[in-house]
């Protein structure tokens, strides 16, 4: 597998609830990684609350350059795999 010097856009599938841990994490290792947020409003018995949700709940883009990050990518707490298509990355 050839990863170009300008990078390639991964998919990562992660445990349910922690997009934002992997995000952080991610971003603490200098990987350039996304995470798109919608802001719903949440309401409970007593209260009302607008909270930053991930628009696509369980994922998370992350753009690497080698295979090294790859690597570092997918061991990152909180990351079940990535999204494949056939036996490829």
């Amino acid at each position: 597998m050839l990863i170009s010097p300008s990078g390639q856009w991964h998919v990562l599938y992660v445990l349910s609830r922690q997009e934002k841990k992997v995000y952080t994490h991610l971003t603490r290792q200098n990987l350039e990684a996304f995470l798109p947020l919608v802001k719903r409003m949440r309401q409970w018995s007593d209260r009302k609350k607008l909270v930053e949700m991930p628009l696509f709940p369980s994922y998370v883009f992350v753009k690497v350059h080698s295979k090294h990050e790859l690597l570092a990518a997918k061991t990152v707490q909180g990351v079940a795999d990535y999204v494949r298509v056939g036996s490829t990355y």
